[in-house]
This record gives structure tokens, C-alpha cells and sequence, in this order.
């Protein structure tokens, strides 16, 4: 029930609940789905409802894979009964349990479900390790978003256009979400209910977001519904802490690449670090942490390679990657996966066109120090990804960087628009991508990873780089995922793994809150011993630098701006004065440690959250007074202990 959690404004009202017994709820409508050997063994059982046995012969006899005709339960005028077969046979690279199939199923029947009524839906598993999957693909199916004034006029959140809340007392539809596990001998297996039910939140937060229009989540709003969450999560007392860095101050750090996307518009870029940070993590020091880094443009106009009518429209999904990761945060938290540190970055910007966007042929000096010549400043994503992934890696200590962006429309056309492409230095986190999407529904597949075809087509004769390929027909998805590599620091020495979500983010008009099931099942993963190095002499990373760059020459020099050494935590020139904290802020132990110990500004003492300019929507508590440098240096050793950060 993640809209009643975050009091979100604008919803259907539907409630998505998974009950831990699978039992008649006496809703009007139910839908059971699996199987066709499953299905067989369940509307047989004699404790459940009596009308299901009538079908017993339809299914054994038919060959039907989908829907059967929807029958009346008898004695009962008003209740329905819809059986949905399964198909038992999957290919290697689609998700074993269907929950593509599952998500149109559920789509069919309960996309539309009037306030004051119910369903329940009964998922009959051969498997029980399809149920997360299974779960999942019901979120995708029931979207949160709505502005249709039927729902609007009974939601309290609602502004004044909207019409008046006469009948408050209505209760809001539920789907009732129940599994069945039972096995041909008779044994039923547990299914770690919260889990399901925290994915499913974070997945339908994700399309919400996705499917609300720029005018209601532009940058600033985005980033307020970010100070929401972390609120509504526990804050500092649950050790969830949020940092934001906007409109100039982005300039002064460095973060060129981000700035300059969103100049031109009403609402200036910002870069928002989510960070979990539970205690007790000196067993896994040596671990460092976990980063998520999202793409989130708001809004793509193109700027000024302005797209046509056609292409602009549906240019709000722009930020999938920014609400997948947002979404699996909250999942992350809820679930208390609490052996890493985990930061997820969101890179927010609206590309707009004015006198102040960014021209053709300009160029820009990234935070990696790395310069840019901008030929297209449609392919802006890859730009403020680049400069987010750049910072992850210099300030957040991280052994693993993933980060997920509707970046190319090509990816779409490489692996099509319902499977994720994925782009990595690990050859061991290809694998487990592979896998995790597999288990989650999320499916993923590789682009070929050969940085030394990729980086010559980024040539540039007056910058280090281009940010867009002259030619469309050369794997253009694996080209922009490398234009992002380029910006690592030459010493990261970890894994980074690039996800495309640019087609199956949405679905028709929809949002799908595609990438939180991935990302939370790589967490666990991870967290549970999977190998996500490669086992070969050296690192990834450093293999891939000795690959000879076509602008080596000047790569060498640009990148001469100061960065993490191996011998040293060197962190010079960054003006940690411009930082925007909710709450005592753990990165400053970042600057303390390499002694860049700066006052604390009008904001950090308590000013406003995000400038003069805060963002309408729910008010945040006013920030807590940052403690002194030591104070915070304390607090963090109590979670650092033992070289959690390398220093």
C-alpha cells in the first residue's frame, strides 16, 4: 500500500495486499492462475470452492493456454470465477515461471477495478521460487497513477482543481493476492511474504513516478517526494540519510555534465544520494559499498536537436532509471538488508530549450575531468549518468556501481522492449545479471562488452570525446554504455555494470516499475556470497584502461584532476560547503578524512532543504543541526570501523 504509506496525490485507490493464507476471501470476483498440472491438483482440493471442480474436465481435456470462459460460482449470482492456464514451457532466456503471461492475465481482469469492490487473485505455483516473480508481475499489472476524476474526487491528497471529496467513506478497491504452493505429495513450501509485498510497493512507487507528467514531477518535486520517502523510511533514526546537490552548487563541484543539461529549464538539475548506512557493519569492512546510480530526465525535449511532436510525446518515462532505484531503495531498507552500505544516486535534469541550453559543439568539462564535445544534444542521459557514475566512484567508496537508465531507443531494437541490456566490465556480474533477471522477471541480456570498438567511434579532434556516434548502425546501446566507462577514475579497480531499461521501463502508456525486482535480487545476492568479480589476474577495470584510447594523448592529461589514489583518500578541490543535507550527513566523513573540513553552511545549519525555491508537496521535518566534523567523524567510526571506507 506504498500510495497510503507515501501519501501519494494522485491515485486509483487500488490496494495491492498478499495474504499470508490461501482461502476464500469472498470477494466478487476471483482469478486463479497457474499451471495446468497445478491447476488440476488445486480446484480439486475439497476445502475450496465447490464450483471449481466443475472445470476439472475443461481443463484435462483441452488444450487451452490462457483464460477459460468466466463462469458464475452457483448459489452465488454475484460472484465470478476466471481460471488462467500458465504455459508449463519456457525458452532459456525467458523467466521460468511466465510472469509476462501472469502480468497480462492480471491485466485483463483487474486493471480497472471500481472503488468498494475486491478481488482475489490465487496463484497456484508449481514452484515456489516463482513467486517473486509471479508477485512482481501483478504490481506491473495494477498502475497507481491516475488522474481520472472518478478516483480524484474521493482522495483527501487531492488539490483544490480536483472535485470535491463528497464520499470519503467509500473504501478503496483491494486485490487480494494469495499463493499456493503444494506440491504433488502434498508438501507446501513457506514464501517470504514481506519481501514479495516490498518489491511489489517499490515496483508500483516506480511506475507512479514513471507515469506522472513533468508538471507535477519536475526536479524539485522529485527530489521532495525523495525527502518524503527517506521520512517515511525513519530517517537518521533507522540510518537513512539523504544528501542533495542543486542548480549551482552542481557547477562549483564539478558536475558540469549534469548542470548544463537542465540549465535551460525552470527547475535546475539535481543530484540527490539516498544512503543506508546500518550499523554494525565491521564484518564486511572490506566490502565497501553498494551503488545504484539513476538516470532521471524528467523531461527530454531534445534541446536544441529538438525532437519531432511524435518523438517528444511520452518523454516524462524519461526517468525510469531514477524511479527503478528509488524504488528498490525503499525495498532495501524495508527489508533491512543491512550488510553493505547502500547509496543510491539519482541524477535529475529537464532537458529544455531556451537562450541557456547547451549548444552543438560545445564543450564540457565532466567531474571525471574529462572533456566532452556535445554533437547531440538530444543523447543527454549518457552526459548526466557520466558525471553521477563519475562522482559514485570518487566519493562513496563502492565495490560495486550499477547504473540503470532509459538511455538508448536502440536498446529496444538489441534485445527488444520487454529485456533490459546490460553492459559490464565483469564478465561474473554478467552472469549473476543474467540470473537475478531470470528469478525476478526483469530479464536481462548482454551487449557485447569491446570497449576498444566502442571508444573509437566516440572520437573527438578538439575534446577527449564526443558524446554520441556519428553512425546509428554500429551497436549504438554498447557505444553510449562506454561513453559512461570513459568517466571511471583510471584507478577504479571495482565492478560497474551499465542497465538500458529504455523498453521495457514502459508498456503502451504505462509505467512498469521494471529494474526494482533486479536490483533488490542482485542485493541479496550479492550479500549472500555471489562472485561478482571476474576470477582473472588483475582487475577488470585495469584491463580495460590498458586498452589503447584514440585520444590517449589528451585523455592523459584531462584526467590529471586529483581523484582517489590507491595510497590515498585525495579528495582536493571539492567545495563541501555546497552540499544540501537532510539530517547529519555520513558522506562528510568522506571530506574529514582527507581533511577538507569546511564550516557548515546557512543550510547545513538548519536553512531550507533545497534553496529559496522549495518545491510545493508535503513539508519535510526541518533538518536536524549538523553535528561538528568530529561529532559526525564519531558517529561513523562506529560504522566504518575496521576500514569499511578505504581510505
Amino acid at each position: 500500500m506504498i500510495g497510503k504509506f507515501l501519501k501519494l496525490p494522485y491515485t486509483n485507490g487500488v490496494q495491492l495486499v498478499f495474504s499470508p493464507h490461501d482461502c476464500d476471501h469472498g470477494a466478487p470476483l476471483i482469478v486463479v492462475i497457474g499451471q495446468r498440472t497445478a491447476l488440476l491438483r488445486y480446484i480439486q482440493r475439497p476445502e475450496w470452492l465447490p464450483a471449481l471442480s466443475t472445470v476439472a474436465s475443461l481443463l484435462s481435456e483441452s488444450d487451452i493456454v490462457g483464460p477459460l470462459p468466466i463462469f458464475l460460482v452457483p448459489g452465488s449470482p454475484i460472484r465470478r470465477v476466471a481460471i488462467c492456464v500458465v504455459p508449463s514451457i519456457s525458452s532459456r532466456h525467458n523467466a521460468p515461471g511466465r510472469p509476462d503471461v501472469i502480468s497480462d492475465m492480471v491485466s485483463r481482469h483487474c486493471k480497472h477495478v471500481p472503488r468498494g469492490l475486491s478481488v482475489e487473485i490465487h496463484l497456484v505455483l508449481s514452484d515456489a521460487a516463482h513467486a517473486y516473480s509471479s508477485g512482481l508481475a501483478i504490481a506491473r499489472a495494477m498502475p497507481l497513477y491516475s488522474r481520472k476524476s472518478i478516483h480524484n474526487r474521493h482522495n483527501p491528497q487531492t488539490n483544490g482543481n480536483a472535485q470535491p471529496n463528497t464520499q470519503t467513506d467509500t473504501p478503496p478497491a483491494r486485490v487480494i493476492v494469495s499463493f499456493d504452493t503444494t506440491s504433488a505429495d502434498g508438501e507446501s513450501k513457506d514464501i517470504d511474504l514481506d519481501t514479495i509485498e516490498a518489491a511489489c510497493d517499490g515496483s508500483r512507487l516506480s511506475a507512479y513516478l514513471v507515469d506522472a507528467p513533468c508538471s507535477e514531477m519536475h526536479t524539485d518535486m522529485l527530489t521532495n517526494e525523495c525527502g518524503v520517502l527517506v521520512k517515511a523510511l525513519g530517517g537518521e533514526a533507522n540510518h537513512v540519510y539523504m544528501q542533495t546537490i542543486r542548480g549551482e552548487e552542481l557547477q562549483k563541484l564539478g558536475l558540469n555534465l549534469l548542470y548544463h543539461v537542465g540549465r535551460a529549464a525552470e527547475h535546475p538539475s539535481n543530484l540527490v544520494i539516498l544512503t543506508y548506512a546500518p550499523p554494525g557493519l565491521a564484518v564486511n569492512a572490506q566490502n565497501g559499498s553498494i551503488v545504484f546510480v539513476g538516470k532521471g530526465i524528467v523531461f527530454d525535449t531534445g534541446g536544441t536537436c529538438l525532437k519531432s511532436t511524435e518523438s517528444m510525446r511520452g518523454m516524462k518515462r524519461d526517468m525510469g532509471g531514477a524511479a527503478s532505484v528509488l524504488g528498490a531503495f525503499q525495498t532495501i531498507v524495508r527489508k533491512r538488508m543491512n550488510k553493505h552500505v547502500v547509496h543510491a544516486v539519482l541524477c535529475l535534469a529537464e532537458n529544455q530549450i531556451s537562450e541557456r541550453a547547451t549548444r552543438i559543439d560545445d564543450i564540457l568539462v565532466s567531474f571525471s575531468g574529462k572533456t566532452v564535445e556535445v554533437n547531440n544534444t538530444d543523447a543527454e542521459g549518457r552526459l548526466v549518468v557520466a558525471d553521477a557514475v563519475a562522482y559514485a566512484a570518487r566519493m562513496l567508496n563502492p565495490s560495486v556501481i550499477i547504473d540503470v537508465a532509459t538511455l538508448t531507443g536502440s536498446q529496444a531494437i538489441a534485445t527488444g522492449r520487454k529485456i533490459a541490456a546490460v553492459y559490464t566490465n565483469s564478465e561474473a556480474m554478467e552472469n549473476l545479471a543474467i540470473s537475478a533477471g531470470r528469478h525476478s522477471g526483469d530479464l536481462c541480456h548482454p551487449l557485447p562488452y569491446v570497449p576498444e570498438f566502442w571508444r573509437e567511434l566516440l572520437f573527438s579532434d578538439v575534446a577527449d570525446m564526443k558524446n554520441a556516434v556519428s553512425r546509428r548502425d554500429n551497436c549504438p546501446s554498447a557505444c553510449a554504455a562506454q561513453f559512461i566507462a570513459e568517466h571511471l577514475p583510471p584507478d577504479f579497480n571495482e565492478v560497474w555494470m551499465h542497465v538500458d531499461i529504455a523498453g521495457p521501463a514502459s508498456a503502451g502508456e504505462r509505467g512498469t516499475g521494471f529494474g526494482v525486482g533486479l536490483l533488490v535480487t542482485l542485493l541479496e545476492r550479492i550479500q549472500a556470497g555471489a562472485e561478482v568479480r571476474d576470477r582473472i589476474p588483475g582487475s577488470p577495470k585495469r584491463a580495460f584502461h590498458e586498452i589503447a584510447h584514440p585520444n590517449q594523448e589528451r585523455s592523459v592529461v584531462s584526467t590529471a584532476r586529483p581523484h582517489r589514489s590507491n595510497s590515498g583518500n585525495n579528495i582536493n578541490n571539492l567545495e563541501s560547503n555546497s552540499r544540501v543535507i537532510y539530517g547529519p550527513n555520513p558522506l562528510n566523513t568522506l571530506a574529514a578524512a582527507s581533511a577538507v573540513n569546511h564550516p557548515p553552511t546557512k543550510r547545513q545549519r538548519g536553512g531550507s532543504p533545497v534553496g529559496n525555491n522549495t518545491p510545493p508537496g508535503p513539508t519535510l521535518a526541518a533538518p536536524s543541526p549538523l553535528a561538528a566534523p568530529s561529532t559526525n567523524a564519531r558517529y561513523w567510526e562506529t560504522v566504518t570501523r575496521g576500514s569499511a571506507y578505504k581510505h
